[in-house]
């Protein structure tokens, strides 16, 4: 699989077989431009307009679109050349009482796992990091406020495991959220910052920073 950032929580994901999967699409609040690329599988970890806006993509019409909060438990969905399933946590760290629940998708393809962990707003439980699993990459939101901060995020993905980590969800000179940039989480990672605008799962290995 390879991984290129779009902004925010959103990827575009394709594998081998030329399969598209868009991840946590962006409305124009948000302040990147808009992701503008054709997916055949949308995922949408929660309903907020900065995670949810299926019409800032191509022809948004000819996607399938998962919606996370929607899916069961044991609910696996197929679709061009990716395997899909969801983990319910939540969106704060007070059972979900301040901002409701988020999902945490898991993608398999082309013998690879990814993990994006959504707007996660507290450190998974022991049953959540099980429902998850081994994975080869993670998408992780570092940037606080709405979600885990830096120092959770850490442990979080020492915690799964993952060779190949992206942060996402941090602060960047295109947008005014209250949330803080992917400094220090990079120095956590060992303080070198390591720039992609596209990552390959499986092959490149290490914790990104990604750029537009």
């Amino acid at each position: 699989m390879k991984v290129r950032w779009l902004g925010h929580s959103c990827f575009l994901v394709t594998n081998e077989k030329g399969g598209r999967l868009v991840t946590d699409p962006f409305d124009p609040s948000v302040g990147y431009p808009l992701p503008g690329v054709e997916a055949d599988v949308v995922t949408v970890s929660h309903e907020h307009h900065d995670h949810n806006y299926i019409e800032g993509l191509k022809e948004p019409e000819k996607a399938r679109v998962l919606h996370g909060l929607q899916m069961g438990p044991d609910e696996l969905v197929e679709a061009a050349g990716f395997k899909v399933r969801a983990v319910a946590t939540c969106h704060d760290d007070a059972d979900g009482t301040r901002r409701g629940g988020n999902a945490v998708f898991v993608i398999e393809a082309d013998g690879a796992r990814l993990a994006h962990l959504g707007d996660l707003g507290h450190e998974p439980t022991a049953a959540q990091y099980a429902q998850i699993g081994p994975v080869d990459g993670l998408l992780i939101p570092v940037g606080g406020y709405f979600t885990i901060d830096s120092d959770t995020a850490w442990r979080v993905a020492r915690r799964i495991g993952a060779r190949t980590v992206v942060a996402m969800h941090f602060k960047t000179d295109c947008m005014n959220f209250p949330i803080t940039d992917a400094e220090t989480f990079a120095r956590l990672a060992g303080g070198a910052r390591r720039d992609a605008d596209q990552i390959e799962i499986g092959k490149d290995e290490g914790v990104f920073i990604p750029k537009l």
